[in-house]
């Protein structure tokens, strides 16, 4: 059986669906499937080595070509590679999704998709604040529910309408939480055409191992000695980052060696600089933007705590990698989150942007060690619901019917 991986992103990117599309190809290869992927990528040609080694083949459209041409490029190459293949497993609903299905009805192949999320509230989201300045954190804009409900501009309302097309047109929808199956079938999908399959954490993926990286930009030379708060994400409004830096301030004054750490890159980056710079926090807030995994894995090692606020996660996978780093978590009560962190049990769960309950949450588990030691065990626990035999046998027989 040949199964074709179409992603928008892929390892060395970093993100949930780079990192379970890796996990994916890996796995389907050592099963014997045969497995190619397709995905967009700005790298150098020496990157393809260690894909070959896994067995599988990987095409890489350039990030260069403008939008449009870009996904046309995808669409073709997509195409040619897809003539032998048994089905199509798109990782997204429009950079990944759109070309694949114009690939499959053309073919007449297997056409399956996984939906992490809402693409169009995703985007009207970001515009919504792409003009504000800091601090963001009291802008409202509306959440995933009422977006659901309410009409907006001509773009938003168009990728609405091309998303769900998408979505009812593929073969079967894999989703990573009840959540997220449920706002599915709220865009009019059949549900027995909908199955949920959890992420899971691989140990492979999160062996912590010291990292020491080539650009000399390692651990020891960002000062980072203290009691590190770590946060990872895209840089965009839903992610919360604002409101944790705004806190920050009042933390230091019960734990002058708190630092926070935050990982990703994203639209908001400027924003987010500036509020640093003029709460006069450079010291003690980092935006560390993009890394390695390998680097990412190393980060969380050194952290006493990891935190999450945000307003939108379909099944967050970097809250399985935080439990794997048996670190104690504090996320928002949004979305698929409860699905991962039960309240109390394995970490503590807030409101959105509430940045009172932060505050105190995080205050809690730096002073709490017995509870903080009850998260990390509980986590353990966890994760053996997500784990990876269960996601890939799933996953198979989905692809297989």
């Amino acid at each position: 059986m040949k199964i074709i991986i179409a992603t928008g992103i892929f390892p060395p990117d970093i993100g949930g669906p780079a990192t379970y599309s890796e996990t994916m190809a890996r796995e389907l290869t050592k099963r014997g499937f045969e497995v190619a992927v397709i995905t967009y990528a700005d790298r150098s040609k020496n990157q393809e080595a260690g894909i070959k080694k896994q067995g599988y083949g990987i095409v890489r459209i350039s990030r260069i070509y403008p939008k449009g041409l870009r996904h046309f490029v995808y669409f073709w190459k997509l195409l040619r590679i897809s003539r032998g293949a048994d089905v199509v497993y798109a990782q997204d609903l429009i950079s990944a999704g759109l070309p694949a299905l114009a690939a499959t009805k053309l073919l007449r192949k297997k056409f399956a998709l996984k939906i992490v999320g809402d693409y169009a509230w995703e985007q009207h989201a970001q515009r919504s604040t792409t003009s504000l300045k800091f601090p963001i954190s009291n802008f409202q804009f509306p959440n995933i529910e009422e977006f659901q409900k309410e009409k907006y501009g001509l773009r938003t309302e168009l990728l609405r309408f091309l998303e769900r097309v998408v979505a009812k047109k593929a073969d079967v929808i894999i989703t990573p939480s009840e959540y997220l199956k449920k706002l599915v079938i709220g865009w009019g999908v059949p549900e027995d055409k909908i199955k949920v399959i959890y992420n899971a954490y691989t140990e492979q993926n999160n062996k912590f191992q010291a990292f020491v990286p080539s650009s000399g930009r390692g651990v020891s030379n960002f000062k980072f000695q203290g009691d590190v708060i770590i946060s990872v994400g895209r840089l965009v409004p839903w992610k919360g980052f604002g409101a944790l830096i705004e806190i920050m301030p009042e933390l230091f004054k019960e734990n002058p060696n708190f630092k926070l750490l935050i990982v990703g890159e994203g639209p908001q980056k400027e924003n987010l600089k500036s509020q640093i710079s003029n709460l006069k926090l450079n010291e003690k807030v980092i935006l560390l933007g993009k890394v390695s995994h390998a680097e990412l894995e190393a980060y969380l090692k050194m952290a006493k705590m990891f935190v999450l606020n945000t307003a939108y996660e379909g099944l967050s996978h970097q809250l399985l990698e935080a439990l794997a780093a048996e670190l104690p978590v504090v996320t928002t009560n949004v979305c698929g989150n409860p699905e991962v962190i039960t309240d109390g049990e394995n970490g503590i769960l807030v409101d959105f942007n509430d940045k009172m309950a932060l505050k105190k949450a995080v205050s809690r588990l730096w002073k709490d060690r017995v509870l903080t030691e009850k998260f990390i065990q509980n986590g353990k626990k966890t994760l053996e619901k997500f784990s990876l035999e269960k996601m890939i046998e799933g996953t198979v027989s989905v692809l297989k019917l």
